[in-house]
């Protein structure tokens, strides 16, 4: 198999969904080639194509045939095998299509913008190997509305982690489906999810866990309105500040009416902190100074 067919399908052993697009920038080299390869891979079932109709919500503008979405297909673990490179086994999005892709866009977005400026870019297999992305939590709130405290252990489990340069993040790509207040910490909530990043940030859990020096957390929502409700939230709901807690809007990357490009100035732009100035990625190879 030649090598950028198995290139091809190694991204996707990474990605859970990928769009051609983000496929052949991230590929390199001549772009009608690119293409060819991604669709002689889904007719030799390597790949699996999946027509972009997410919720049913598309309008007919969605360009499907150039910005298809693929995933790995019934042939692609035996030829990563046949190339050295363990398989990994995804779960199907299922029901939660659009938020997986979400998070693939993001991710492929940081990878595609890190390669043009030639930073290193690994993401959680290459860090954490078969290991889960988790961190244990105790985290305790009282609820102002009934002043009942409530207790949870519910492991924090990011959308996903991944590192630039040598400067860890967990991403939570969010599309504003996740209410941000519950009246308990069993259900999920956006309360509960700070609650958790507060403790593992605190604690370091990470270190003894993950294995990891520090974190960032992005937080990546689909609508400029959703995030400066989290950072109200997080400002006043719960008088807290993080400079370790970061947020910004992609709503390019989240829409299910219009395909997108690439967003790579998510590692040039800067995101926003509660209590703290703003943080750059991309500025002195993704390092806090």
């Amino acid at each position: 198999m030649k090598k950028h067919a198995i290139a091809t399908i190694e991204i996707l052993n990474r990605r859970r969904l990928a769009r051609r697009n983000f496929l052949t920038e991230l590929l390199g080299g001549n772009e009608q080639n690119r293409r060819k390869e991604v669709s002689d891979l889904k007719d030799t079932e390597y790949l699996t194509r999946h027509e972009p109709d997410g919720d049913g919500r598309l309008e007919r503008s969605y360009p499907h045939f150039f910005h298809r979405i693929y995933s790995k297909g019934p042939r692609a673990d035996k030829a990563l095998k046949a190339a050295g490179i363990e398989p990994i086994r995804h779960s199907d999005a299922g029901e939660q299509f659009w938020h997986q892709m979400f998070i693939d866009d993001i991710l492929l977005s940081f990878e595609i913008a890190c390669k043009e400026r030639g930073i290193p870019f690994r993401d959680q297999y290459q860090i954490l190997g078969d290991r889960p992305a988790e961190l244990p939590c105790n985290i305790n709130f009282t609820f102002p509305s009934t002043g009942k405290a409530h207790t949870s252990y519910k492991a924090l489990a990011p959308d996903a982690l991944f590192a630039i340069g040598d400067t860890y993040f967990a991403l939570e790509a969010d599309r504003g489906t996740e209410p941000i207040e519950r009246s308990n910490l069993n259900q999920t909530s956006y309360l509960r999810k700070f609650l958790q990043y507060r403790d593992v940030l605190k604690g370091r859990t990470y270190k003894s866990a993950w294995g990891i020096p520090h974190l960032m957390v992005l937080h990546i929502s689909a609508r400029h309105e959703r995030t400066q409700s989290l950072m109200t939230f997080l400002a006043t709901g719960l008088g807290g500040k993080s400079e370790s807690q970061c947020f910004r809007s992609a709503p390019t990357l989240a829409s299910t009416a219009k395909s997108p490009v690439p967003l790579k100035t998510l590692l040039t732009d800067p995101y926003d902190r509660v209590g703290h100035p703003p943080y750059i990625i991309g500025e002195r190879n993704g390092r806090n100074q």
